[in-house]
């Protein structure tokens, strides 16, 4: 099937265009031309044979992998064929704007429990409430439970799709609370918020029991600073409720890590997929390198 490659950056393409067994030679030659759109075509399509004549025609750069071919373009304008065909194929570039068709009128969406949040069109806005003494941005703000559900309410009027709650700070330094503390502090806000409102709720927690409580209490977003690395029991917690999962790649704990990271992106998702879910699949994920 003809597919359009995602990628967020020159470097995620190289790796991906390498992957699939281009060259090192013309990988460098496609990634100094890329454009916004990565197209891959099976070398079985019936197409294939005919492109490589008119993609050069064109100026469109292209390069040939184990199973595909791939090609970039700018925009699907660029894959207008008003010319006489020699090869009698018809339009051979229709099936790839067909492609980059179904990738733009995908409809991105979340599975979050029993709710689903739309991710294509406008981004989404997820509303920070802290419910420490110590976290970046707000921290000690909204330590009292009538401060913490007045601030979650006043940021969803202002538009938030989504309220994560933490109650545990995970900046560089911070020190670790225990489980109980955690629940005493985000349970009852996040009770109180899905009595008032129907925007989506996020726990902010690295432990399984503090997500277990969460979710009872009307979270549909388990958002897990560890990527699922701190408690062997939180991937159990993600795929028994349904929940989404947001998975942010950190370097060491809290409590030791610094303003830099040196991990690399490729151990961070090794990681991931060492710990990877059992059973039935989760609804839905955010990875963040973070």
């Amino acid at each position: 099937m003809i597919r359009v490659l995602h990628f967020s950056d020159p470097e995620q393409a190289h790796r991906r265009i390498a992957l699939l067994g281009v060259n090192e030679a013309e990988t460098k030659h496609l990634i100094s031309n890329l454009r916004a759109i990565l197209v891959s075509v099976p070398l079985t399509d019936v197409v294939f044979p005919v492109l490589p004549p008119l993609l050069e025609k064109k100026g469109i750069p292209w390069a040939r992998g184990r199973d595909v071919l791939l090609l970039s373009v700018s925009s699907k304008a660029q894959l207008n064929h008003t010319e006489q065909d020699p090869f009698g194929t018809g339009d051979p570039f229709a099936s790839l704007r067909e492609a980059i068709d179904r990738h733009r009128n995908r409809k991105y969406a979340l599975s979050c429990r029993d709710r689903t949040l739309s991710l294509a069109g406008a981004p989404r806005i997820m509303g920070i409430l802290n419910i420490t003494p110590d976290s970046f941005s707000d921290g000690g703000k909204y330590l009292s439970f009538e401060h913490a559900v007045e601030r979650g309410l006043e940021m969803v009027k202002d538009g938030a799709d989504i309220i994560d709650v933490g109650g545990e700070s995970t900046r560089p330094g911070s020190t670790p609370v225990p489980a109980d503390v955690e629940i005493s502090r985000v349970v009852p806000v996040l009770r109180a918020l899905a009595e008032r409102t129907e925007t989506i709720l996020s726990v902010d927690t690295t432990k399984a029991i503090v997500a277990r409580e969460a979710v009872a209490a009307g979270a549909c977003i388990i958002n897990d600073t560890s990527a699922l690395g701190d408690d062997p029991e939180m991937a159990c917690v993600v795929r028994d409720s349904g929940c989404a999962v947001v998975l942010m790649h950190r370097l060491g704990t809290p409590s030791r890590t610094g303003l830099s990271s040196t991990r690399s992106w490729t151990r961070f998702m090794n990681g991931l997929r060492r710990r990877k879910i059992q059973g039935s699949p989760t609804t839905g994920s955010w990875s963040t390198p973070g």
